[in-house]
């Protein structure tokens, strides 16, 4: 990682932060197939993670040190992030020991590229020698780009996960996948299913109360809708 700096004045300071990351490829664990395809093993065994980030701030004091108020603007990238199917998981063919396919369910995963942008803008203020108030705003935002994910897509074929809950036969899945058992679909949506958007307000007093210093503190936060 390395760290840019630079004094505007001696109370503001801009930053520049670039970094790079890498760990192991995961594995998940629960399909038990005695016959997986190729395709069916690439959502299971992932290769390892690369990223890269940029993040651009500035951090700033006045009124004596008394008000503080920090800005940053945030962007990531990731190759081979693992996404997780959600839910009870994907539709698939399943072949035990004695060579009995039937359909089954599991939450495979999948490496995909992924783009993160955010926000966050953080401010502390002294208002009295005993009493502060804080407020924190984050806005961060995970989308998959153009990645390749198990599915549910097999009535109809079209690319996209199927909306109803009829679960399709072990026919469906083969006519629909080409013998890969399990489907696949393109997408460009949501890495996570967490709310763009939170905002944390603090308050805390404190006073003498026989030689000991007691303080009350509040905090309150608030999030968007979530996926």
């Amino acid at each position: 990682m390395s760290l840019y700096t630079y004094y505007v004045t001696e109370d503001v300071m801009s930053y520049v932060t670039v970094g790079n990351s890498w760990r192991p490829g995961v594995s998940a664990v629960g399909n038990f197939s005695f016959a997986r395809s190729d395709l069916e093993n690439s959502f299971i065994t992932l290769d390892p993670e690369e990223s890269e980030s940029i993040e651009i701030g500035v951090k700033s004091s006045s009124m004596d040190d008394r008000l503080q108020l920090n800005v940053a603007a945030f962007y990531q990238t990731f190759d081979n992030y693992p996404y997780r199917s959600g839910g009870s998981g994907v539709n698939y063919v399943s072949t035990d020991s004695n060579g009995v396919r039937s359909v089954e369910q599991f939450n495979f995963v999948a490496a995909v590229p992924v783009n993160v942008y955010g926000l966050e803008v953080e401010s502390r203020y002294q208002v009295t020698p005993n009493w502060n108030v804080g407020a924190l705003m984050s806005y961060a935002k995970g989308e998959i780009d153009n990645g390749l994910i198990p599915c549910n897509d097999y009535a109809p074929v079209d690319g996209r996960p199927d909306s109803g809950a009829t679960a399709p036969t072990v026919a469906d899945i083969d006519t629909a996948t080409g013998n890969q058992n399990v489907g696949s679909c393109n997408v460009s949506y949501s890495s996570n299913f967490a709310p763009d958007w939170t905002t944390t307000l603090t308050t805390s007093y404190s006073y003498d109360v026989a030689g000991k210093e007691v303080f009350v503190r509040g905090l309150l936060t608030m999030y968007g809708a979530s996926k």
